[in-house]
């Protein structure tokens, strides 16, 4: 399993909600972290799903995952975020490239 460092200490306050960081910022923190580690960097992403189990603050933030299923057009990839070693979110993404529906082969949809 992997570990990524993300310093939240480097975010500009205007992205804090009520209680921690904003949840969006976390997300896209955890897209990046994913994507550079375990997904190759190259495979744009189709869903993320994030999971917040606690107010993230403004110390380093830890990304360890792990990718149960990647293939030539695919990668899943599951994920923890960790501050003073307790988990803060939880998550999900896949990434994959698209590719041609039924127009690009010529048939039409019924």
């Amino acid at each position: 399993m992997t570990t990524t460092v993300y310093d939240a200490t480097q975010i500009d306050p205007r992205w804090w909600s009520w209680e921690g960081m904003h949840g969006g910022w976390v997300a896209g923190a955890a897209l990046t972290a994913v994507r550079d580690s375990y997904a190759g960097g190259d495979r744009p992403v189709r869903s993320l799903t994030t999971h917040y189990l606690a107010p993230v603050g403004t110390g380093p933030l830890r990304f360890s995952g792990t990718a149960p299923a990647t293939g030539r057009r695919t990668a899943t990839c599951l994920f923890t975020g960790h501050q003073d070693g307790e988990p803060v979110v939880l998550g999900s993404a896949l990434f994959g490239h698209g590719r041609g529906g039924p127009a690009h082969a010529g048939l039409t949809a019924p």
